[in-house]
């Protein structure tokens, strides 16, 4: 059996629960091999120490099976334990933070972007479109020391005329090979890349530098230099992060039309957060610190809410050696207990004692 990327069905359904069991993530167990399932075979190869290309022939399966029996030899010795021993207690169901992702979509400085994205970046006292919005310089990345933690509040749909403008472009041979691979969903589509396209040029006049997107995509939506009304009073110092959700505040607050908290949007966002950090900082931006659109907002106060803070934000901050700065309240109100067990301050900011 060999399987390779725009193969379908239950084969590779079971290839993809395999890979995800065993520490690769894929994205969606939807039975399609499609660029997430490519990412995650290309990354168990390369830890195995076989050849790279992302087609699972019998070696890439026998060392995937491998892994599968070496984890169910841990199981057993699990319960051996258990069994001798009723103190044994199990971790808590929570994925890690990844180590492999099917890296990021340049919607700033990538084809697309600088064949099509109109500027919108206005100087405010003359009106002149410039290149870099509110103001007609770069911000000096030696002042980006705060990274500021969002979330979009609403699902980013697309609309029929954008999705045919995409497909005509497609179509009329104006994407090049290269970049249609990039955005190939995996099964050769032409409307299900040109709604994937549709979708990032959404976010061409947002005014995050990074977003996770609940498809999964990353997107670098704006360099680091670039001045943006992201986060009120934070905009200066810090760089705008946010995942696509509509979230509660605080998760007792949780109903059915809030955006899922799975290990799907967990993975893409934390992977998503990752990158904005080691990639600001490859560029030249400190980035000590952590903070939220909250502690910038008295109409934002849910900015990023409890389950962003927790999930994501706490285990890539303290894996990367960046602080939460707790002090930092500007037109807003501090991170609260509700989210984070080291906070010092209540709902309302109000300090602990």
């Amino acid at each position: 059996m060999t399987l390779r990327r725009g193969d379908r069905g239950s084969q590779v359904k079971q290839l993809q629960a395999d890979l995800a069991a065993a520490g690769y993530p894929v994205g969606q167990i939807d039975g399609i091999f499609g660029r997430q399932t490519e990412a995650a075979v290309k990354s168990l190869q390369e830890s195995q120490g076989l050849a790279v290309d992302g087609i699972v022939g019998p070696k890439t399966a026998a060392a995937l099976a491998g892994l599968a029996d070496a984890d169910a030899d841990a199981d057993d010795a699990l319960q051996h334990d258990e069994d001798e021993s009723s103190s044994a207690v199990a971790g808590p169901d929570v994925p890690s933070v990844p180590t492999a992702f099917p890296g990021f979509f340049d919607n700033w400085g990538g084809e697309l972007a600088s064949r099509y994205r109109e500027a919108f970046y206005l100087h405010e006292a003359s009106g002149r479109r410039v290149q870099w919005k509110g103001r007609p310089t770069p911000v000096d990345l030696s002042l980006r020391t705060h990274i500021c933690m969002h979330i979009t509040a609403v699902e980013f749909g697309t609309a029929a005329r954008k999705r045919r403008q995409w497909r005509e472009r497609i179509t009329a041979g104006q994407i090049s090979e290269e970049t249609l691979s990039r955005y190939d969903t995996g099964n050769g589509d032409v409307d299900a890349t040109a709604e994937r396209m549709a979708l990032h040029e959404r976010f061409w006049p947002v005014a995050y530098h990074w977003v996770g997107l609940r498809n999964g995509d990353v997107l670098f939506n704006n360099a680091p230099e670039r001045y943006t009304y992201h986060g009120n009073r934070s905009n200066r110092f810090a760089i705008g992060v946010s995942a696509e959700a509509k979230l509660p505040a605080r998760e007792t607050g949780r109903t059915p039309q809030h955006t899922p908290v799975d290990d799907h949007f967990i993975e893409t966002n934390r992977a998503m957060l990752r990158l904005a950090i080691t990639t600001s900082r490859d560029a030249g931006a400190p980035l000590t610190h952590v903070t939220a659109h909250r502690c910038f907002s008295t109409k934002r106060t849910g900015d990023p809410g409890e389950a962003v803070w927790r999930e994501v934000v706490l285990p890539v901050c303290a894996d990367l050696d960046v602080t939460v700065d707790y002090d930092l309240v500007n037109g807003g109100r501090a991170i609260p207990i509700d989210w984070d067990p080291a906070a010092r301050a209540d709902w309302n900011g109000r300090p602990l004692h």
